[in-house]
């Protein structure tokens, strides 16, 4: 990148894409992670990087799900390049006209695109995005994920994470649920939950477990009792009226979208969930997912955003109904995007203090997405 000085917000009239680059970076973890039925081997991510003829460059990254978002990107860039970077809901619209037919297989790139227009808008107005948007608060609690490999570790050493966590400020933490057995899953829980004082909230996420209300009512209900702080994930989001029909029928706040790719389908969730979960990186952009949290405070329902904890706390700092980020611990390895980073978020105490420079809080080092890539693509070619 020029080293040159870039243009105060009132020098620049437009802001032309000149270009943009793309890397699929697959980053190696301790132990292949098992998200229900489904087994990541690697962290593959995706990396974006709009270029401008004002010096400016705006990043994105996201994962890529084992969905074809670099085809997707070379697909959606004539539209792109050439645009005012500053109108960012006429480039997504634009983008929506040409392939909404087959809007599923663009969607995630499209919120890339997005997210990488707000760091762009956000660096010329020379103010962290949060502020750009309205600003709220400057700082957020984080909430931490444990409980990684459970398959490989005995709960023994889990239980020992959970309360490091604690030791370290969170004041909460969320574990993935094995779903070994209803019976099983209640004492793992229960374990964890014992190892930890009153002053620390734990969550879980069953992945999509259940597919029908009996097996989902019977294995929640034996979580019940253990005050948590919610279940993520029960049923897959599509199945909105299992979740609702759940909730009704259980104390245990459910929680649940973090794939979810539409404004419609958020629609449905919050009447069915206590707790909407929401990723600017899958459900259109920032753009997406302040609609998604202004919707879901005119229901009174609080949002915590997935992971992205550099991108998700502009969300919080902005928005009063986000209730916290969340975080993987970099030590952890089971998401090392750090890896492909310059700076991650600051936390003390369990408190996210939100990155005060201008942009989206994504602080990409393009070299070492350079380095960790699989796949580079660079437009126009």
């Amino acid at each position: 990148m020029s080293t040159r000085p870039v243009p105060s917000s009132g020098d620049i009239q437009h802001i032309r894409i000149e270009g943009l680059d793309v890397a699929v970076c697959p980053l190696e973890m301790p132990y292949p992670v098992r998200l229900g039925s489904i087994v990541y081997s690697t962290r593959d991510y995706v990396a974006l990087r709009l270029r401008t003829d004002a010096e400016i460059e705006g990043y994105a990254i996201g994962y890529t799900r084992d969905t074809p978002v670099l085809p997707a990107l070379r697909t959606l860039a004539p539209e792109i390049i050439g645009q005012d970077a500053r109108m960012i809901r006429s480039i997504v619209i634009r983008l929506n006209q040409a392939h909404g037919h087959a809007w599923g297989g663009f969607v995630r790139a499209a919120s890339l695109v997005d997210v990488a227009l707000w760091d762009i808008a956000a660096k010329a107005a020379e103010l962290p995005l949060y502020k750009l948007v309205g600003g709220y608060r400057d700082s957020v609690p984080a909430m931490a994920v444990a409980g990684y490999y459970p398959d490989r570790r005995p709960v023994e050493e889990i239980q020992e994470e959970v309360v490091l966590r604690a030791h370290e400020g969170f004041r909460i933490i969320k574990v993935g649920l094995p779903a070994l057995d209803r019976r099983a899953d209640e004492i793992y829980i229960s374990r964890l939950r014992g190892a930890l004082d009153a002053t620390v909230d734990l969550a879980v996420d069953a992945h999509s477990a259940w597919t029908d209300l009996g097996s989902a009512l019977a294995a929640c209900r034996r979580l019940d009792p253990l005050g948590l702080a919610f279940i993520e994930d029960p049923c897959s989001a599509e199945s909105w009226r299992l979740m609702d029909d759940l909730q009704k029928r259980i104390r245990t706040p459910l929680a649940a979208a973090d794939e979810v790719t539409t404004i419609e389908q958020y629609k449905h969730l919050l009447d069915a969930v206590t707790i909407l979960r929401v990723d600017a990186t899958v459900c259109g952009g920032f753009t997406n997912a302040m609609m998604a949290t202004q919707m879901a405070a005119a229901a009174g329902r609080s949002v915590i955003p997935h992971v992205f904890a550099g991108l998700h706390s502009h969300l919080a700092g902005a928005l009063p109904n986000v209730q916290l980020v969340e975080v993987i611990p970099a030590e952890v390895g089971a998401d090392p995007i750090n890896r492909l980073l310059r700076s991650e978020p600051s936390i003390t105490d369990g408190v996210l203090l939100l990155d005060s420079r201008a942009g989206n809080g994504i602080d990409l080092d393009w070299e070492a997405v350079s380095s960790h890539s699989s796949t580079m693509l660079k437009l126009p070619e």
